[in-house]
């Protein structure tokens, strides 16, 4: 077919593969349309068609290969390019512009593929752009404005951030703008002009401001969707000009004032007005009945009062069918398609509406504060299907004619004030499947029939005392007392002497001045002319009024208060000129008298981390504002009043309705005159800093609707004392006093109980002591929202009233306490979304009649203990699978596996099942789930391989962690994933492939990579650098190469690369890093600069590597640092004198070259808690400045010069040490008996010193050596508290010798009691007092000059292991309790004077080596060889017939040779020099021979032992 030129086979079943043999031959083709098939577009990138395109359409075809087609770029003439939805996984930029940059392309639809990058620059020509759904990331528009043609531009559903430039304006053909979910931010530019632009689309971002005026120049505006930001303000006049809308979505934003009454006089099209969920205050106005074609109004959840206009009963499109054809004209919209979507709620649930909205007549006022009856007019409006008016205070009869609006199916009029009968007509309402008629005053039998036999629930009817039959249980009686609404002796006669009396009253009154006017000609004129000149000064106040716009003494009030304001962000530049209602920020005036109605000066940035910071107003509160008489509004919210109180003269404001102050740092005495606001609705004192005392004042404001009470005191001590006055507010709906320490409001549930109308209650962690289990009668039946989580511990069961609170939907127990059974009542709560029980201590599982609850959404059941397969458990849940969106049921004891459910719940967004007892593989089929956000499976037992087609739809996906699992992850290194991932955590499951995952290299918003332990093997890629890191963890693997010279570019906070293979020099790094450890690498060089740079490290560590040079004196800037660790490497030189740092937590600069003096600057860091400095070559005398460092836990600096003696410091300052470690040094003196004071010491080495004298009696007395848990240190103790280290850890290494091996511990160190006191020069006798160190595991006295006996009660220290007397002077027998130490698996008691029969028996038998005893000549008996006789001799220590007289005379006659002796020579050197001088000479000599003989000896001796 080579003549074909136009080849169109769109909407059809067709299916198959599409490859370049279809269009060998076909080079007139010019146009190719194959969209809205199943077919495979199969053909090789490098392909040159025969032919060139001017349209081609292929939307919903597949590519085979997810590339963009490179072959577009042969196509010159290309002017239409649909490729919507085929598959595209590529970055929009290089390919993309590649192929069309030299095009001239006009449409380019691109939508729903998973396109990257930010917006490219793209042929100028262009009309229509489609980029929605997709990937586009990036603030930047700015190719936008090189398309100056364009007609249709959406960019929907990306992550598009940044503010809308005003260049979006300049864009004069454009006709339809959709900007909608995306995360653009700021306020709108005052530049629209465009008179092209049909729909406007911003809906679903993070949009603030006012909405500008310029928008009313958009004549040609159809449809305007605003929704889901934080527009506030009122609406703009200009608006009105907008005179074709058909749609207009304002919902869910902030907009105050009046709804204008243009709206009905002006936008006359208007189909849907939503404006639900706003701040609009005032009355209805009626004009909006003038809305011809309306047919969906929604005015709910707002402020309004007054009575609902009779006018809504002329709204024709509810009473006539046909009026308008809804949508924008198709005719407009041939190639491009735009729907709009509307959010509905009815019944309570939110609908999404699109193709459907003609279908839709609905009109919701609820929630609101309108009064007055429900107008008879309203039941014209025959085609009306849902009406809402509940949650206001309507009064009066239901309507008898109400049955006649026919497509009723859903009527709700509950939470009003309605009194009467029920009307029978209700039973008429053939299409109605809802109604709502609870908490109202109606009385009589309820009437049945039709429809109303099938609405049989009692909760339709609860909360109206006098209604009786069915559903309910009460029976009608002929003597049923009902209250009485008109009287029961009313005739109709008494009310007509009232209108008499008044008419007559008035004909007198209108004669009796009338007359004399008519009689009396000099008074006739008196009056006319007071009459005259009333009227000029009236007109010549509306006059100025009109022309002004602003009352001058409301201006001057407003100008006064800002010059009390400190505005450094210039928030109130806007605030001149003469008219202060149209262009001053903040201020909003009422349209038709121009009194100031509210002033809105909350902080934008309210709610953001450090708002304070921000944009905030400070300075003081003028009274001028008592002038602002009609003000309903102050939101002075997320400012900074450094703690000033607020101003009693607000008090004074009669008309306030909307008081919030929250977040603005006030503080001092709630002021009692907030209790005279009379008309106050709304009040929020939130997060502020009140003095401590219960605000009664507030009982007072009776008509209260919200009230927010949370974190408002300075001081978390029991501020309220009682909440009895919280009876008073009888018309509260919403109580938030969550954050208040309310331990002594006993009575808190008795105080709650009196709220009727309570809907939303929040208590969380408020120190509530108890909450009763049962209640005689539950009032606040309206309940929908409970959190009293964080709270207790109550420690005991569910109270039973919870169950009876049917209309809950939202239920938060969590940190509780509660415990016992989870009841079966719980299945009565049905209309229950989010159920939070997560952390209490249940036991029984989860009731059956969890299965009644299929309205579930959210569900936290962690951390409550329960068991079981879990498989039975998400049975009982069921019905619920297809609500489910979020699942959480971590830390529990959940076994079996995933399959079977998990693939079933489609609609789950985020599951955590970490810490469990999970096994098998992960089911496939979640790859099926396209609203997966959150997959947390981390801490379980899971195997198997994990492949792409676990994620083939999860598009959403944000954050997924599966380790550590023995899990094998198996990617194509080519795989282009479908999500944008921001945390990916896969500890300890190991890569099928060793190479660095490729498919990383997509993921271009990825915050947090920990890839620890899966066994990467190479080097690191270039691209690698590229994605926007912050905490990133590759420890354990085998990744060589060397790190980039810099990475100042990135934003990493945490960067974990321990035991790699990494070379070459430490990189410069962002000043954002906090954590970086590159431990156990091969890291040379020295450590330079780059550590200066980052200002925000709290721990370093570069232990294990080759870093070289001296630590440079800037260490010590680093003001934040907790952990420094640069041990075991290559340091040398001193310590710079200029540690400072407060924050210093561990220390470790152990296995260098160092050398020096201890520098006394240490002493400063006074929350020390382990310093490791052993193994360099420090010298001279401990600090004294040390003494200071009184949280030490691990001291060690063995293996050093040091000299000097231990100071008694140690003991008497370091109460807090554990381990002591003094090995290996020069420290002479005494050991000091304080020592003994150190409570929690269990580790002790002074060996290996040149220490004298004796060992202190007080050692006895080591409390950690002789008692059990006496200090809470578990083991992690030395790794410093945990909450300071939640993905952070740091191990101490210790030394110890023992039996004469050295051994390493780290995470079993608290298990070491040890004392090692061998090789000094310590004399006299083993203490009696240490064998009370019964926990002691090692003690080790060799190498001294002990004499004296072993201790006879040794054998009490049944805890010892290994006990080492040897090289000693001691004597006398083996006591026989040694056999006793049932623990001891080394004894070395050699080199003594010990004599008599060795012992036997129990742990003696098994120490069998004759080395134990050599070197001692009297010992006997096994293991030596030597046998023990009767007359074996042995040194008589005492003698056996020894009187004490045979000495006498050899003690006097060594005393007198002494005396001749000395003399005999001292007297010839004292009186012969040369004789003396040579004496000496002698004995120096002789000194120094014998000195070096002992050493050599020594030295021999000690390497014989050991080897």
């Amino acid at each position: 077919m080579k003549n074909l030129s136009s080849l169109d086979l769109s909407n059809n079943s067709l299916q198959g593969v599409i490859s370049k043999a279809h269009f060998a031959n076909l080079s007139k083709l010019e146009e190719l349309t194959l969209s809205s098939n199943s077919l495979i577009i199969d053909v090789d990138q490098n392909w040159i068609p025969p032919f060139q395109l001017s349209f081609l359409a292929l939307a919903s075809c597949r590519f085979s290969q997810p590339q963009f087609p490179t072959w577009l770029q042969w196509q010159k003439q290309i002017d239409f390019v649909s490729l919507s939805n085929t598959g595209i996984r590529d970055t929009i930029r290089g390919k993309l512009l590649m192929s069309l940059q030299s095009t001239s392309l006009e449409y380019l639809i691109l939508k729903s593929n998973r396109l990257e990058d930010p917006i490219p620059s793209l042929p100028n020509t262009l009309t229509a752009l489609d980029l929605s759904e997709n990937f586009i990331s990036g603030p930047s528009l700015s190719p936008i404005l090189n398309m100056p043609r364009l007609r249709y531009l959406s960019l929907s559903s990306n992550h598009i951030n940044g503010s809308v430039p005003s260049y979006i304006c300049e864009l004069k053909y454009l006709e339809l703008l959709d900007l909608s979910n995306n995360s653009l931010s700021g306020e709108l530019p005052q530049c629209w002009k465009n008179s092209s632009l049909s729909v406007l689309d911003l809906s679903n971002n993070n949009l603030a401001g006012e909405i500008p005026s310029s928008i009313g120049s958009l004549n040609s505006l159809t449809l305007l969707l605003l929704k889901n930001n934080n527009f506030f303000g009122e609406l703009p006049l200009e608006l009105q000009h907008c005179n074709n809308l058909v749609l207009l979505d304002l919902s869910n934003n902030e907009l105050t004032g009046e709804i204008p009454t243009w709206i009905g006089e002006y936008l006359q099209d208007l189909v849907v007005l939503q404006l639900r969920s706003n701040m609009f205050v005032g009355e209805i106005p009626s004009e909006l009945a003038l809305l011809a074609h309306l047919q969906f109004l929604d005015l709910a959840h707002n402020n309004l009062t007054g009575s609902i206009p009779r006018s809504f009963g002329n709204f024709s499109a509810m009473i006539y069918d046909a009026t308008h054809g809804y949508s924008v004209d198709q005719s407009n919209f041939t190639t491009f398609l735009y729907i709009t979507d509307l959010l509905v709620v009815i019944q309570g649930k939110e609908y999404q509406y699109s193709t459907t909205i003609y279908l839709l007549k609905i009109m919701d006022l609820s929630e609101n504060n309108l009064s007055g009856q429900i107008p008879e007019e309203i039941v014209a409006l025959g085609l009306l299907r849902s009406l809402n008016l509940s949650g206001n205070h309507l009064t009066g009869m239901i309507p008898e004619r109400l049955g006649g609006m026919h497509s009723l199916e859903s009527l709700d009029l509950s939470q009003n004030e309605l009194q009467g009968a029920i009307p029978q007509s209700l039973s008429a309402l053939t299409f109605l499947n809802y109604l709502n008629l609870s908490y109202n005053n109606f009385s009589g039998r309820i009437p049945t029939g039709n429809q109303l036999s099938t609405l049989d629930n009692p909760s339709i009817y609860i909360g109206n005392s006098y209604l009786c039959g069915p559903p309910t249980e009460k029976n009608c009686s002929e003597n049923e007392t009902m209250p009485n609404v008109v009287g029961d002796d009313y005739n109709g006669y008494e009310s007509t002497w009232p209108y008499l009396s008044m008419g007559l009253g008035f004909v007198a009154g209108f004669w009796g001045v009338c007359g004399i006017l008519i009689f009396k000609e000099n008074w006739s004129s008196a009056y006319f002319q007071m009459i005259d000149r009333l009227y000029d000064k009236i007109y010549v106040i509306i006059g100025i009024r009109m022309t002004s716009g602003c009352f001058e003494i409301e201006k001057e009030a407003l100008l006064t208060f800002k010059a009390g304001i400190i505005d450094t962000s210039n928030r109130l530049s806007s605030w001149a000129g003469r008219d202060c209602c149209s262009t001053w920020k903040g201020v909003v005036c009422d349209n038709n008298t121009g009194h100031v109605l509210k002033l809105n000066l909350r902080n934008k940035y309210f709610g953001h981390s450090n708002w304070s910071d921000y944009n905030s107003l400070r300075g003081e509160i003028n009274p001028s504002l008592l002038v602002l008489s009609h003000l309903s509004r102050l939101d002075l919210s997320g400012n900074d009043f450094g703690g000033i109180s607020i101003p009693k003269f607000i008090g004074s404001l009669k008309s306030l309705m909307h008081l919030d102050l929250s977040g603005s740092n006030f503080g001092g005495e709630i002021p009692e005159q907030l209790g005279n606001l009379s008309n106050l609705r709304y009040i929020d004192l939130s997060r502020s800093l009140f003095t401590c005392e219960t605000p009664l004042q507030i009982s007072n404001l009776s008509r209260l609707h919200t009230l927010r009470l949370s974190d408002a005191f300075a001081s978390y001590n029991p501020c309220v004392g009682d909440l009895s006055w919280l009876s008073h507010l009888s018309s509260i709906r919403v109580l938030h006093l969550s954050l208040l320490n309310l331990s002594n409001a006993t009575d808190w549930l008795e105080a709650v109980n009196t709220l009727h109308f309570l809907q939303e209650l929040v208590l969380s962690a408020c120190h509530l002591t108890n909450i009763p289990t049962s209640l005689s009668y539950l009032n606040f039946t309206s309940l929908k929202f409970l959190a009293i989580s964080e709270n207790g511990p109550f420690n005991t069961i569910l109270p039973t009233w919870l169950w009876n609170l049917t209309k809950l939907s939202y239920l938060d127990l969590r940190y509780s306490g509660f415990h016992g059974k989870i009841p079966d009542s719980l299945g009565n709560l049905t209309s229950l979304n989010t159920l939070l029980l997560g952390s209490n201590d249940f036991d029984g599982g989860i009731p059956r009649s969890i299965q009644n609850l299929c309205n579930l959404v959210n569900i936290d059941l962690s951390s409550v203990g329960i068991g079981g397969d879990i498989a039975e458990l998400m049975g009982q849940l069921h019905c619920s699978w297809k609500n489910m969106e979020q699942l959480m049921l971590q830390n529990n004891k959940l076994h079996g596996s995933l399959f079977g459910w998990l693939e079933e719940m489609k609609n789950l967004s985020i599951l955590d099942l970490r810490n469990n007892s999970l096994g098998g593989p992960i089911p496939s089929g979640i790859g099926r789930h396209s609203n997966f956000q959150w997959l947390d499976l981390s801490y379980n037992s899971l195997q198997g391989v994990v492949s792409e087609a676990h994620f083939a739809n999860l598009s959403k996906l944000d954050t997924l962690i599966l380790g550590p699992n023995s899990l094998m992850i198996d990617m194509d290194q080519n795989w282009i994933p479908p999500f944008q991932l921001s945390n990916l955590i896969l500890d300890s499951c190991q890569f099928l492939h060793p190479q660095f995952p490729a498919w990383l290299r997509s993921q271009m918003l990825l915050v947090d990579l920990s890839l620890p332990n899966t066994s990467i093997a190479d080097t690191i890629p270039e691209w690698f650098w590229n994605l926007p890191y912050r905490f990133v963890d590759l420890s354990y693997n085998q990744i060589r190469g060397k790190l980039p010279v810099s990475l100042q570019s990135t934003i990493l906070e945490r960067f974990v690369w321990r035991s790699n293979k990494l070379e070459g020099p430490i990189p410069s790094f962002p000043n954002t890093l906090q954590i970086l450890d590159l431990s156990e690498n091969s890291i040379s060089g020295p450590l330079l600069s780059p550590i200066s740079n980052m200002s925000q490290l709290s721990f370093l560590l570069l232990s294990s590597n080759q870093i070289n040079g001296s630590i440079p004196s800037y260490i010590c800037e680093l003001i934040y640092l907790e952990v420094l660790d640069l041990s075991n490497n290559s340091l040398s030189g001193e310590l710079p004198q200029c540690w400072k740092n407060s924050f210093l937590l561990i220390l470790d600069l152990s296995n260098n070259n160092l050398a020096g003096k201890i520098p006394s600057s240490i002493g400063s860091l006074s929350s020390l808690t382990l310093l490791h400095l052993n193994n360099n070559n420090f010298y001279g005398e401990l600090p004294l400045e040390l003494q200071h460092c009184d949280n030490l836990l691990f001291l060690d600096l063995r293996n050093n010069k040091l000299t000097g003696e231990i100071p008694r410091w140690i003991g008497e300052n370091l109460q807090d040490l554990v381990i002591l470690q003094l090995r290996s040094n020069l420290f002479v003196g005494e050991i000091p008996s304080e020592l003994a004071r150190l409570g929690y010491l269990q580790f002790l080495d002074l060996a290996h010193n040149n220490l004298t004298g004796s060992i202190p009696r007080s050692f006895g007395n080591f409390s950690a050596m002789t008692y059990d848990a006496i200090h809470n240190y578990d083991g992690n103790g030395y790794t410093i508290d945990e909450s300071n280290f939640t993905s952070f850890d740091y191990s101490s290494n210790l030394l110890v010798v023992i039996q004469g091996e050295e051994y390493q511990y780290s995470t079993t160190i608290y298990l070491l009691k040890i004392l090692d006191l061998s090789e000094n020069n310590l004399s006299g006798q083993i203490p009696e007092e240490i064998v009370a160190l019964v926990l002691l595991r090692s003690l080790n006295l060799s190498g001294n000059h002990l004499t004296g006996m072993i201790p006879e009660r040794l054998g009490g220290m049944r805890s010892l292991e290994s006990l080492d007397l040897s090289l000693n002077e001691l004597q006398g027998a083996i006591p026989q309790s040694l056999s006793a130490l049932t623990f001891l698996n080394y004894l070395n008691l050699s080199y003594n004077n010990l004599s008599g029969r060795i012992p036997t028996g129990n742990q003696l038998s098994t120490l069998d080596n004759p080395s134990i005893y050599i070197g001692n000549t009297y010992l006997c008996g096994p293991p030596t060889g030597k046998n023990c006789s009767e007359n074996h001799t042995i040194p008589n220590i005492a003698g056996d017939d020894y009187d004490g007289s045979e000495s006498t005379w050899l003690y006097i006659g060594m005393g007198l040779g002494f005396v001749a002796g000395f003399w005999g020579v001292c007297g010839i050197l004292i009186f012969k020099e040369s004789w003396s001088s040579a004496y000496f000479q002698m004995i120096d000599r002789l000194y120094n021979k014998i000195y070096v003989i002992i050493a050599i000896n020594m030295r021999k001796l000690n390497r014989k032992m050991r080897g």
